[in-house]
């Protein structure tokens, strides 16, 4: 569940179409993406950035 706030923020295609599934779909696209999936992005992205430094997407 979205705040309004948070709606009007979020691009007019997707208000439009939210009735479709989850802002952001997982594997099959009916279940929302893991808790882990963002991390485990950044971590791929870090990596072929060539970023060596710690970090991590929580902090």
């Amino acid at each position: 569940m979205l705040s309004p706030g948070l709606l009007e923020l979020l691009p007019p295609r997707w208000r439009e179409a939210r009735h479709e599934g989850w802002l952001f779909p997982g594997k099959p696209k009916i279940n929302p993406i893991s808790s882990r999936q963002p991390n485990r992005d950044f971590t791929s992205a870090k990596h072929m950035a060539g970023v060596r430094k710690h970090a991590n997407c929580t902090g």
